[in-house]
């Protein structure tokens, strides 16, 4: 499954832009965020993040070609 993922993210190399359909807090306070496509993405550092439900998001490679 993780080859799956990589092959996916080289098809999409620059960015991934979707709205936000649920918002969970994990068990240490890290959002869990779910967007219309389906994917989950899950809070890495303790950055503040302001998101709600309908925003539109864009993820984008970061540090050591990172998503």
């Amino acid at each position: 499954m993780v080859s799956e993922h990589k092959n996916i993210a080289k098809e999409n190399d620059s960015s991934i832009s979707s709205t936000v359909s649920a918002i969970k807090e994990a068990a240490y306070g890290e959002l869990i965020i779910t967007l219309e496509n389906g994917q989950q993405w899950r809070q890495i550092g303790s950055d503040g993040i302001t998101l709600k439900e309908d925003d539109n998001v864009v993820i984008s490679r970061g540090v050591f070609n990172s998503l």
